[in-house]
Parts: C-alpha cells; structure tokens; sequence
C-alpha cells in the first residue's frame, strides 16, 4: 500500500529548501519514485512563478510532479530545471500560461522562456500545455527579433530528454530551441513526440546544439519562419548530429520546411514520411561557412502545395544526399515562358551544388523541369 504523507506548505514567493505545504507525496513503503503535487494556485488567476520555483527545489531527483487535471498555472517567470536528474512532469492536461512581456527584464524581454531545462538528465514532460503572450504570433504577423528568445520549452546542455503529448501555441520565440549552454556540452538524447506546435513568432523547432534528437508523430502549424531550423554557430560545440524528423504534419510555415544553414557540421539528418498542406516541401542545406556536411536523407514525404522557384530543395558541398519517394508538385512554367526566359533556371526538384554521392530516384514533382540537377565540382 501507499504511504501517503501531508506536509506544511508556505505560500512564500521565493525559493525555500523546506517542502511545500500541502503537497502531497506518494511513495512506495520498499522506496523508489515518488509523486508530488504542488500546492499553489491552478486557476491561472495569480502569478505562481515563485510558489511554483520553491515547490520544484524541495523535490528531490528520481520523482515525478503531478500537476493538477486541467489547471491554469500562470507563470510571468520562466520554470526553471537546473541541474537536475531524473524528473518526470506529469502534466495531465495542465497549462502553462503567459499574460504580460518579461517582467524579469523589460528593457530586454528576449530572456524569459515558459519551461527552460539546463544541465540536466533523463528529464520527462508530458500532457502539459504552454501558451506564450504573443497575441500576433503566426505566419502572417511581424518577426520581432528582441522577443525572438521567448520560447515555449529550451533545451540546453541536457540529456535524454523527451516531451511527449505537449503544446505550445502563441510565442514570441520558437516553440522548442534545443542547443547549449556557453561552456558546456550540447544537448543529446532528445525525443519530441505526438507533440502540437501552433502559432510561433519565430521559428517553428529549433536545434543549435545536439546530438540524437527525433522529432516524430508530431502537429506543427504556422511557425513564423522555418518549420525546422538546424542552425548551429561559430563554435565546435554549436554543431548537429544525427537528427530524425519523420512522421508530422506541418501546415502553414511561411518560410522552409527545414532550414540548415549557419556554420558548422550538420550530419546524418533523416526527414522521412512527413506531410505538409498550404506549403512547399523547401529544403536548403549550405554551411556560410564554406564546410562540408554528409548523410542527408529525404525520404517519402509529401506535399500538397505548388512550389515555384529555382529549386525545391538545395545541397550545397553535401557529401551523401538520397531523394527518394516524395510528392511535390511544382509550379507550371510554360514552353513560351522558357523561349522568353532562355537564361532563368527554374522548376527543379533538387538541386546538388559541389555535392557528392548524390542520389536522386523515385519522386514525382510534376511540372518540374527536371528531377534533379547537379552543379560545381564534387
């Protein structure tokens, strides 16, 4: 049986090392996990930024916070995992919500996250639900770079990390950044999964920093920019490896599908079986910093919208790409236009700038000019 045990909760809006009042434990009488619940306002009528960062620093590691059945918990504040191991949030259908800019640093609102893992492990999020304070997100509103940083969940110098069943609508930044901290390592080990995104003010899901991350099973609608950013920095530690994003539905983005420019390796990306609707399957590959990257697959996904252009999708200095099995159609350019535009290279499926190991087979891209085309020395 359940040992069941009520302890004093003290509604203080800074952190304290007792535990909370009113929390309830749950724990096995033989030890192991143990399940608490936090003790503060759940109506979303106050802000519980506070209360809420003084309840997680009395849970140890190894347990899991069991939020309440649909509550409302405001937090004006970012909810802060640090240095912790072994977390589970149980969200039951709870949400996270925003009312006002960073209160923490007006001058500069870019900072303030809703939920921001760091340096820790084997942390779980599931059934919680985010809403940031931007009222215009969307692919149609303006970007507003000095509110770009407030994103829904960040990721950062963390391992085996997974959210299953979250949302996120209406932020100012991107629904999740996954990437690092400066001076430590990047994140590794990320799962997102059966997850909804809608509405961001910047990018849809982003990684900077990352090793072994899968984005699967998932609903991304109306990022403001790309659907999928992989854009790692200056630095070694900024760069991305093996990386899975297969099985979503993803509507509306107004920019590309994936973006994967910036500096840096990114290497061994699968983008397998995704469907998209009011937008092109735009993918664009190319280190600025002139660098090689390797082992691109895009396989089987598809797309209901005509994309126009010069090409669909573009690898630049890529050592191993295979297109195969996609739908796409491609916007009509006709004999008349062509004899008008002798010098316009437009309409084709992919195309493979000083890329090695290319292989191209099996798409339809109707109305393309042609399937595939390489350029530049391999």
């Amino acid at each position: 049986m359940p040992l069941v045990i009520l302890a004093a909760f003290a509604a203080a809006c800074s952190p304290v090392s007792t535990a909370p009042k009113d929390a309830v434990v749950q724990q096995s009488v033989g030890g192991g996990s143990a399940s608490f619940t936090p003790a503060v306002d759940a109506t979303g009528a106050t802000d519980v930024s506070g209360p809420m960062a003084a309840f997680l620093a009395s849970v140890p590691d190894g347990s899991t916070i069991a939020l309440e059945a649909g509550g409302v918990y405001r937090l004006e504040e970012t909810f802060l995992i640090a240095d912790r191991r072994d977390l589970t949030i149980a969200g039951n259908g709870a949400t996270f919500i925003v009312t006002r800019d960073n209160p923490e640093n007006p001058v500069s609102p870019v900072d303030r996250r809703s939920v921001e893992i760091v340096r820790s492990t084997g942390i779980t999020i599931r059934d919680l639900n985010v809403v940031g304070a931007n009222p215009v997100a969307g692919k149609r509103a303006p970007y507003t770079p000095e509110r770009g940083g407030q994103h829904g969940f960040q990721i950062a110098s963390s391992t085996n990390v997974s959210l299953i069943r979250v949302s996120v609508t209406d932020t100012w930044g991107d629904f999740v950044y996954i990437g690092r901290k400066k001076g430590t390592g990047p994140s590794v080990g990320v799962l997102i999964q059966d997850s909804t995104f809608t509405r961001s003010g910047r990018q849809g899901i982003t990684l900077t920093a990352a090793r072994n991350v899968t984005i699967e099973s998932s609903t991304i609608t109306e990022a403001k920019r790309a659907s999928f950013d992989l854009e790692p920095g200056y630095m070694t530690g900024d760069s991305i490896y093996n990386v899975t994003i297969r099985n979503n539905q993803v509507s509306g983005g107004r920019l590309l599908f994936v973006a994967a420019a910036g500096h840096q390796p990114i290497n061994d990306v699968t983008i397998q079986g995704n469907t998209l609707s009011g937008m092109a399957m735009g993918i664009y590959v190319n280190d600025a910093a002139g660098g090689r990257r390797s082992n691109w697959k895009v396989l089987d996904n598809t797309s209901d919208t005509g994309a126009g252009g010069k090409a669909l999708m573009n690898f630049i200095r890529v050592d191993g790409v295979t297109v195969t099995g996609n739908t796409q159609p491609m916007k009509f350019y006709s004999d008349k236009w062509y004899e008008q535009n002798p010098d316009r290279m437009v309409g084709v499926g992919v195309l493979a700038d000083s890329s090695c190991q290319v292989s191209v087979w099996g798409n339809d891209f109707p109305n393309a000019s042609m399937e595939s085309l390489s350029i530049g020395v391999c």
